[in-house]
């Protein structure tokens, strides 16, 4: 195996790079090697809606059953009004409970969570599940208020926007579907802890009914090539 003094400048010129980006990016996912998840969050499993989100989570407020307009519910069962009678998210669940969210009629936030335990000057991926719970055959003439949502990841004291993106409109169908979005950040120097915050960027009324599910972060890395000149079948280096 030959590593060149080539490769090595190389190297360190793409680290200052990414390390001088500004990460205020659209929603993406890890274009390298994604670690195992360091944070899930899945809204847990039962026959009974609940327990509510820990006091600063959300701005709106608990229901234990029907979420009218600024209200949600953790729960299993989904076939509120007209909605999709689904499943949540989480592969395997016995009755797996999402985060079911009827939209303000005032747009912005309803979510929030600090993920702590995380490495200065490291690239990590959020994502998580969404899904538009208003089916189009449903009430509002067909044309139910789309579900839209910003994701924002802030630096552990609420000043600094590390990444941000829209899922833009995301429409009523005839059937449910759960979709995955994403974002990429980087850490700062000397920080260990971020804040994820879901906003809602549509109106309330007749529509904008969504279920989110398992959050993740996890690790963000390059994918690394190792070459041999010498034709050997197997080779030892460290991690």
């Amino acid at each position: 195996m030959k590593i060149t003094f080539e490769n090595i400048i190389y190297l360190l010129f793409l680290s200052c790079i990414l390390g001088s980006i500004n990460l205020n990016a659209q929603l993406g996912f890890c274009n390298g090697n994604s670690g195992d998840p360091i944070f899930t969050e899945d809204f847990g499993t039962g026959g009974n809606n609940g327990p509510p989100l820990p006091p600063g989570s959300t701005t709106y407020s608990y229901i234990d059953g029907t979420p009218d307009d600024g209200r949600y519910t953790i729960s299993s069962f989904t076939a509120y009004f007209d909605w999709f009678d689904t499943n949540d998210h989480t592969p395997n669940d016995s009755n797996g409970k999402a985060f079911i969210v009827n939209a303000s009629f005032t747009p912005g936030e309803f979510f929030r969570r600090t993920v702590s335990g995380l490495c200065e000057n490291t690239s990590y991926e959020f994502s998580s599940w969404l899904m538009n719970l208003h089916p189009s055959y449903g009430g509002c003439d067909g044309n139910g208020i789309p579900v839209n949502v910003k994701f924002e990841i802030w630096d552990s004291t609420d000043t600094n926007l590390l990444a941000s993106g829209d899922t833009g409109d995301i429409f009523d169908r005839n059937a449910p579907i759960w979709d995955q979005y994403a974002l990429v950040f980087q850490t700062l120097p000397g920080q260990t802890a971020v804040i994820l915050k879901m906003l809602n960027n549509g109106e309330g009324g007749c529509g904008n009914d969504l279920a989110i599910d398992d959050i993740v972060f996890r690790t963000c890395g390059d994918f690394i090539g190792i070459t041999d000149d010498q034709d050997r079948t197997n080779i030892l280096i460290c991690e």
